[in-house]
């Protein structure tokens, strides 16, 4: 909940391989990976609920301001994955 909205892209290779003497199909390789970003922070005018507490934005910046919450960057990637195909 705390994410929200984000950022994410992925990057990755395809390696096709045409038919050999003992495979008569084309067939491919992939590797892959994801990778997400996000700012938390407060904008002010939005707002959650969470178990039956609606939470505003605001609230959260009375936080900040006190000390006792803070804005940071949320950066991550997954592992690699790999996949093979006819």
């Amino acid at each position: 909940m705390a994410t929200g909205g984000y950022h994410y892209c992925t990057d990755g290779t395809v390696t096709v391989y045409p038919p050999t003497d003992s495979n008569a199909e084309w067939t491919y390789s992939y590797d892959y990976r994801v990778h997400v970003a996000d700012r938390y922070n407060w904008d002010g005018n939005k707002s959650t609920t969470i178990n039956g507490i609606t939470v505003t934005d605001k609230e959260l910046q009375e936080l900040h301001r006190a000390g006792l919450a803070k804005e940071y960057d949320l950066v991550g990637e997954s592992s690699i994955q790999h996949g093979t195909g006819p």
